[in-house]
């Protein structure tokens, strides 16, 4: 499903943590990993023009390919077939120009980072870059420099759903991974709390009944569960079964209750080395969820990676 890996540098150990995760990916996926380095010289030139005339352009040049061919040293001694390239040009600039190349490739990202060798934030260019690409991306929360982990492994995947083809879009990349890492996956979906519902209720005015979660009619949250939980339970299993036609080494169905982003948190917390697949956005409503924001805490709060696709309507 992808060509390759692309993961982008700033210099920083911050920036560095994603390597154990996407050097783990591209050896059970079989493919390359390109270590990606910009280098931005607008601000000499606008600091300095004259200085800037004198700059040991290829200096910088050789220093950053240097530090990519470093970081690559140990990651070849695994197995993972590595290469890098350093680019001019703003970061995010660069790196939408090397996506547009590649519409297949998959983007390595933490979620923020220090300044380093050219100077840039990694969090706002991964908000930059997710927002202007359709390529998929593997983001990962950074952690403080002396508790990052050094060794990696995968071995459960899991998968929240919303019930929506929106929703559903993460599939065949999931489907895809699990083959090939043989991984363990949970579909998940979320049932609202009684509070949640009974918020909901209060609120409901136009609204038609939703056929996936029961009839919003009923004021009672027992039959609306039941209810709901019956035909989430069949729509998980028949997702699950797109799962096992094609192979994937285990396949389970859950139903949580809660919160979508705390109820998914709390599971990815019970058992360590999970990577999270999910669309970046999805329907709002009473059993489903604005994925945007869910994504979004889930990066923040679980430590755990996070393969997202940019969902299309």
């Amino acid at each position: 499903m992808y060509t390759k890996i692309l993961a982008p540098l700033d210099g920083s150990k911050l920036a560095e943590q994603v390597l154990p995760y996407a050097g783990a990916l591209a050896a059970g996926l079989n493919i390359s990993l390109k270590l990606f380095h910009a280098v931005d010289l607008r601000p000499l030139s606008i600091a300095d023009p004259m200085t800037a005339r004198y700059f040991d352009y290829e200096g910088l040049r050789t220093e950053s390919e240097n530090y990519l061919q470093e970081l690559g040293a140990p990651l070849r001694s695994e197995g993972v077939h590595v290469s890098i390239e350093v680019a001019e040009g703003t970061p995010e600039q660069a790196i939408l120009s090397e996506l547009e190349q590649d519409p297949n490739a998959l983007i390595a990202v933490t979620t923020h980072g220090r300044s380093g060798l050219s100077r840039w934030v990694l969090g706002s260019t991964a908000e930059k870059i997710l927002h202007a690409t359709t390529n998929p991306m593997l983001v990962i929360r950074s952690y403080e420099e002396d508790s990052a982990p050094h060794n990696v492994k995968l071995e459960k995947l899991i998968v929240p759903l919303d019930g929506s083809r929106v929703a559903e879009q993460i599939l065949p990349h999931a489907i895809a991974v699990a083959k090939a890492l043989r991984l363990d996956v949970y579909l998940i979906r979320s049932i609202p709390s009684s509070g949640e519902y009974h918020r909901y209720m209060e609120e409901y005015v136009e609204a038609g009944p939703d056929p996936t979660v029961g009839s919003r009619s009923s004021g009672l949250y027992e039959e609306f569960s039941n209810t709901a939980s019956a035909q989430i339970q069949e729509y998980l299993r028949k997702v699950g079964d797109r799962f096992r036609a094609e192979d994937v080494f285990s396949v389970h169905e859950k139903i949580l209750e809660g919160s979508a982003a705390d109820a998914i948190i709390e599971l990815a917390h019970e058992t360590p080395n999970n990577l999270i697949a999910m669309t970046s956005h999805g329907r709002s409503g009473i059993g489903r969820w604005i994925m945007g924001s869910v994504s979004d805490r889930i990066v923040r709060y679980s430590h755990d990676p996070v393969l997202m696709v940019r969902a299309t309507e």
